[in-house]
């Protein structure tokens, strides 16, 4: 379960299933469970598959809405983003029926500030470096946190999308963002 500063939050998602359009994206649709209404009022949420540079999957992070990947250049990418860091937490407990049920999306993570700055560094609530792929997609992100202990290299997509989550109704929901996976983790910490 995640939220994002200013959006509608978003939880569970199940039920998934890829597929491919005629002009050959790669498309997940998954139900999801809302933050902001009653605890079993699903949406449908469908999000384009990219792959990064080490063939790991990753999801836009906007819902699908026609998106193609474009070269972007670094000062297109500068500035402040919220980040969700997805870290699977082996949190069990029993339900009503008795059985161990992981609940660790009982609770939204909430998004912290990263910025990456124009001198490939990152501050806000994070510390560490960015690069981005000459083809102008493909981002590294060397995360750590505010103690400059290492969170693990992260590696994977930036691009434009179209943000149907922010909350309000003359909002500007044309953005930049990146979804990234783990590529290598500092093995003292996991």
């Amino acid at each position: 379960a995640h939220i994002f500063e200013g959006q509608y939050g978003w939880s569970s998602p199940g039920g998934l299933s890829i597929c491919r359009t005629d002009n050959g994206k790669l498309i997940m649709a998954a139900h999801t469970r809302t933050t902001f209404k009653e605890n079993w009022f699903f949406y449908l949420q469908t999000k384009q598959m990219f792959f990064t540079e080490n063939d790991w999957p990753v999801l836009h992070p906007c819902e699908y809405s026609g998106e193609e990947l474009t070269a972007l250049t670094e000062t297109k990418i500068v500035g402040v983003y919220d980040t969700i860091l997805t870290q699977r937490d082996p949190l069990y407990e029993k339900n009503s029926n008795g059985v161990n049920v992981n609940v660790a999306d009982a609770t939204a993570t909430k998004s912290k500030v990263l910025v990456l700055k124009s001198d490939n560094t990152i501050s806000g609530e994070y510390s560490g470096s960015w690069s981005l792929s000459a083809d102008g997609i493909n981002i590294t992100i060397d995360l750590k946190d505010i103690n400059n202990n290492s969170l693990g290299k992260f590696k994977g997509i930036v691009s434009k999308g179209i943000d149907f989550a922010r909350k309000g109704t003359k909002t500007n929901r044309y953005t930049i963002s990146f979804s990234t996976i783990c590529d290598e983790v500092n093995a003292t910490e996991r």
